[in-house]
């Protein structure tokens, strides 16, 4: 054999073929936004075949469209199984040249043998920075004509200060005014004007749309249910994650630390510490799950559904945390990733219009915490006006545009 990999020219022709890229480097935000996509480009486009590449080692714990399958590339999160000098005073790139090798082969032979029509990139338009890995293979389809490429941002990408940097600002400038198709702003544009704030040229900002939040299509266990599980029926019930888990163990010990001294007596809690959090720091935390009406788990595949029965939700201030707490009205404590960046930017405007509690980083203790949690139960529930049609407007126009 050859171990040529040629297209499937075997199928017929309309055949619709979907690629997406989600690369997760710390977190699930990623994959869980393209899985919610797929799943309602499923719905809408029964007829399509897709592959998700990424980084994610847990994109098959949620459920997945039937013609939907998840390609694996290296991860970032283990870099050190690919170095071969961790130590040494290179960059990135040269300690590794063999974890950014692979995911680019691999990219490239993905998209060569799939050949798909619609190619759909989450919120990194190069792929990994450190590669540009992304860059041409999208620059080949571009001049082939043979796909619709479309890049999907979250409702923030980083400080306006880091993405204008004239090197990076360049770069991302020509690739969406000359490769891109169209770019999926998955926010609301009263809340943060990417054109704007990233001072996008017209020829770019001709290409954007502005979806709305997206709010994932999912069954949800019965709220009455899942209180009922932890005693929570007379009691409010607060619901802490951090995501991933990655960086998140400061504030669910900050947290789990109030329980411990009684400055929360009265609520019923379920923490999720994330399948990303150092095996020591959730070990540590779930020793304390033996507290009344407290559940502490290392990931649950129903946490929207948690969530959707909480009446108060403490996080950090990802995407997805966030827009699914305000997207069921719920109360919200976000606590932001430390330092200048998107999750600092988001828990700031939300809390500016009264959707969520903010408490900085810096001020994190069990005693700070417990009084955001507590002043955050004794106020109503916050009045949402934001758009959350993200995820039906954004597969309307991705059905549309696939041919």
């Amino acid at each position: 054999m050859s171990g040529e990999i040629t297209p499937f020219g075997a199928e017929p022709s309309s055949l619709p073929r979907v690629a997406f890229f989600a690369h997760d480097s710390q977190g699930l935000g990623h994959i869980r936004r393209v899985l919610a996509l797929a799943g309602e480009l499923a719905r809408r486009r029964p007829d399509a075949r897709m592959l998700a590449l990424t980084s994610s080692f847990f994109g098959g714990v949620w459920s997945t469209p039937e013609r939907l399958d998840l390609i694996k590339l290296p991860s970032q999160s283990r870099l050190r199984v690919y170095q071969h000098d961790p130590n040494a005073q290179h960059s990135a790139r040269e300690r590794a040249p063999l974890f950014y090798g692979l995911r680019e082969v691999l990219i490239q032979r993905v998209i060569d043998a799939f050949a798909p029509r619609l190619f759909v990139v989450d919120n990194q338009p190069m792929g990994l920075l450190a590669s540009r890995e992304l860059v041409a293979p999208l620059e080949q389809m571009r001049r082939a004509g043979s796909a619709r490429l479309v890049l999907g941002l979250r409702d923030i990408f980083d400080t306006p200060e880091w993405v204008r940097q004239p090197w990076f600002h360049q770069e991302i400038t020509r690739l969406l005014r000359e490769v891109y198709d169209q770019v999926l702003v998955y926010g609301d544009r009263s809340v943060f004007d990417v054109v704007r704030e990233y001072d996008f040229p017209a020829a770019v900002a001709e290409k954007v749309v502005y979806t709305g939040y997206i709010r994932k299509r999912e069954p949800l266990t019965p709220a009455a249910e899942l209180r009922a599980q932890l005693g929570a029926e007379d009691r409010p019930l607060v619901v802490v994650t951090s995501g991933s888990g990655f960086d998140g163990a400061a504030l669910e010990q900050a947290y789990v630390a109030a329980l411990a001294q009684g400055l929360l007596p009265d609520v019923a809690s379920f923490v999720v510490a994330g399948p990303l959090m150092a095996e020591r720091e959730r070990a540590l935390l779930l020793q304390a799950a033996h507290r009344p009406a407290t559940r502490i788990v290392a990931f649950d595949d129903q946490l929207t559904s948690w969530i959707n029965a909480a009446d108060l939700v403490v996080s950090m201030a990802g995407y997805n945390s966030v827009t699914e707490a305000v997207g069921f009205g719920k109360r919200l404590v976000l606590v932001p990733r430390p330092g200048p960046g998107e999750q600092l930017i988001r828990a700031t405007l939300f809390a500016e219009r009264g959707l969520s509690s903010l408490l900085s980083p810096d001020a994190l203790s069990p005693k700070a915490l417990a009084a955001s949690v507590r002043q955050a139960l004794a106020s109503p529930p916050p009045e949402v006006t934001l758009d959350f049609g993200g995820l039906e407007r954004a597969g309307e126009l991705l059905a549309g545009g696939l041919r």
